[in-house]
């Protein structure tokens, strides 16, 4: 049998925070696969800056010698760290979805990875199917792991499980010459970490301004180990816990975490998009008008699953 309702929401990070006062006289379904509150919340942009402020505060101490101020970092208390961030965000994330739960008594809170199986028809992987005159598509985005890393069974991080790691790592090798790795470079070179940094292209943050790029190169290899025009070839690790990756240079890195940071992509290709009647463009994007309308109509997508940015 198939439960029918006014609106369905796909996710619950952008998604949710659409279904406000107008749609309390709608019957709203709200489907979530994994943590309530999307990735901004819990793995994103929220906690990531956090971990970026108590990474300043280091990098300001140690460097206080040029200010005419003597101090020094006597030691970092990762589990502390840890704490203030996720003390913060966690009950943001389980107050949401208590909210919807005991406080929406028009939404209805549906746990599980939903997929259209026809026109704003679907079906949820506990077996219970739905439709919606409206359909939103918030269901965001997921990290991109080479395959050189997947099959190698060398145990790995992303953003998405960095953050919560047991303990400061003593060398980090990070892949990727983007934002997030960038970002997470910086964190943990600034807490302690002797980071090495692996990116493919030329230069790091290739997708800004070529001077931009320029310019932080200077800082990033004073700071760290970087490797550019560097393709890993081979993924190992040993007993020990510890990881080594070869570069089609030869070099080979060893340190005893890897994360992973080449990017996100959308999780479009996760949705059933065609038996929607939802285009999806060549880079693997819902794709929307200017009113984030898609191609099937009263179906609308938002979010990292239909914008590049």
């Amino acid at each position: 049998m198939t439960r029918r309702f006014d609106v369905a929401v796909i996710g619950s990070g952008s998604g949710n925070t659409l279904i406000d006062r107008r749609f309390r006289d709608r019957d709203v379904a709200l489907i979530e696969s994994g943590v309530f509150g999307g990735t901004c919340l819990n793995v994103g942009c929220i906690p990531t800056k956090m971990f970026v402020h108590g990474a300043d505060v280091a990098r300001t101490v140690r460097s206080a010698a040029r200010f005419g101020v003597d101090a020094t970092v006597e030691g970092v208390r990762w589990p502390d760290v840890i704490a203030r961030v996720f003390g913060r965000v966690d009950p943001l994330s389980e107050n949401g979805e208590r909210h919807r739960i005991e406080r929406s008594d028009h939404v209805t809170l549906l746990r599980g990875h939903a997929r259209f199986v026809g026109d704003r028809e679907l079906a949820l992987d506990s077996g219970e199917r739905i439709s919606a005159d409206q359909v939103i598509v918030a269901a965001g985005s997921r990290p991109v792991v080479p395959d050189v890393v997947t099959e190698s069974g060398v145990p790995f991080h992303t953003s998405d499980t960095v953050m919560r790691i047991p303990a400061l790592p003593e060398r980090l090798i990070v892949i990727g010459g983007g934002a997030i790795a960038a970002e997470f470079a910086h964190v943990f070179s600034a807490l302690g970490s002797d980071v090495h940094v692996v990116a493919r292209g030329p230069a790091l943050l290739r997708s800004l301004d070529a001077d931009i790029s320029a310019r932080f190169a200077q800082g990033a290899h004073s700071r760290w180990n970087v490797h550019t025009d560097a393709t890993v070839t081979h993924v190992t690790g040993d007993d020990a816990g510890s990881v080594t990756v070869t570069l089609d240079s030869g070099e080979a890195i060893t340190g005893d975490t890897l994360l992973v940071a080449t990017g996100r992509v959308s999780n479009a290709d996760r949705l059933g998009a065609a038996a929607g009647g939802i285009d999806v463009t060549e880079d693997g994007l819902v794709a929307v008008d200017e009113f984030q309308r898609t191609s099937a109509p009263g179906v609308w997508a938002l979010g990292d699953v239909s914008s590049p940015h």
